[in-house]
C-alpha cells in the first residue's frame, strides 16, 4: 500500500496486520516506513524492514 508511513496509510496498515492480513507498504522517505514495519511485522522492501519471508515477487 503506498502511503503506509504515516497517517491514513500507516492506520489501514496497523489495522490490516491486526486483522492477519501480508502487508507490503512503501513511501518515498524510508524512516517513517521503518518505524510502521518494525511495528506491525509489514513489509517495506524500501525500508529494508521486511521482517519476513515475504517476497513480492511470490504474491498470486
Amino acid at each position: 500500500m503506498t502511503g503506509g508511513g504515516t497517517g491514513i496509510g500507516a492506520a489501514t496498515a496497523r489495522l490490516l496486520r491486526t486483522a492477519g492480513h501480508q502487508v507490503v507498504i512503501s513511501r518515498r522517505r524510508p524512516e517513517p516506513l521503518r518505524r510502521v514495519a518494525e511495528e506491525t511485522g509489514a513489509c517495506s522492501p524500501r525500508a529494508s524492514a521486511c521482517s519476513n519471508a515475504l517476497a513480492v515477487s511470490n504474491w498470486p
